[in-house]
C-alpha cells in the first residue's frame, strides 16, 4: 500500500549509518537548487525544503520550488584583518576630525565674543605715531615716556603692536601708551 499524503516514507535500516552499501556507493542527496535530471524549473526559482507546490507531494522534508524574490538572502560581511584596520582607522579619523572642528568652532566663537574691554576703550588709552626715517624703537620709546625706563616702554610697544622684534620701518604706524 502506498503511503498516505503528508506521512513520511520509512525504509528499514539494514546497515549502520555511514557503512558502504552492498549494492554500490551510497546515493548522494541533491543540494537545494541543484539541477536534477528530468526536472525543469522556471528561471529565477530555487529548491527549498518546506511546503509542497502541488497536492500529494507534501512529504516531510520534500524539496519544493520557491521564487528567489520571496525570501531575501542576507549575507554577512566578513572583513580581513587589513579591512578591519582600515575601517577602524577611518572611524578614528572621523572622530578626530569632528573633535577638531568642534574645538575650532568653540575657539572662534570665544574670540568673536570679545571677552575683554571694548575696542574703543583700548584705543582710548593709546595714541598713534608714524615712524619717520632714521627713528628707532628706542627713540620712539624715549619720546613716548621721557620719565620712564625706555626698555619697559619698548616692551609695551612691542606687545601692543604684536611686533616680532625691535626693528621698525619708516612709514609704519605704531600704537604707543599715553604717558
Amino acid at each position: 500500500m502506498p503511503p498516505a499524503a503528508g506521512s513520511p516514507v520509512m525504509q528499514p535500516e539494514t546497515a549502520r549509518p555511514g557503512a558502504p552499501r552492498a549494492g554500490g556507493p551510497r546515493p548522494r542527496a541533491a543540494r537545494p537548487g541543484a539541477a536534477r535530471p528530468g526536472v525543469a524549473r522556471p528561471q529565477g526559482t530555487r529548491l527549498t525544503r518546506g511546503h509542497a507546490t502541488r497536492p500529494g507531494a507534501a512529504l516531510a522534508g520534500a524539496a519544493t520550488l520557491e521564487t528567489a524574490q520571496a525570501r531575501p538572502v542576507r549575507t554577512r560581511i566578513r572583513l580581513t584583518r587589513r579591512g578591519r584596520i582600515v575601517v577602524a582607522t577611518l572611524i578614528t579619523a572621523g572622530v578626530v576630525l569632528v573633535a577638531a572642528l568642534a574645538w575650532l568652532v568653540g575657539t572662534t566663537r570665544a574670540e568673536a565674543a570679545g571677552s575683554g574691554s571694548p575696542a574703543s576703550a583700548v584705543y582710548h588709552s593709546l595714541r598713534s605715531v608714524v615712524v619717520q626715517p632714521g627713528e628707532s624703537l628706542w627713540t620712539i620709546a624715549t619720546q613716548a615716556d621721557p620719565a620712564g625706563d625706555p626698555r619697559t616702554v619698548m616692551q609695551e610697544i612691542v606687545d601692543i603692536n604684536a611686533l616680532h622684534g625691535t626693528s621698525v620701518q619708516p612709514g609704519q604706524r605704531l600704537w604707543l601708551p599715553r604717558g
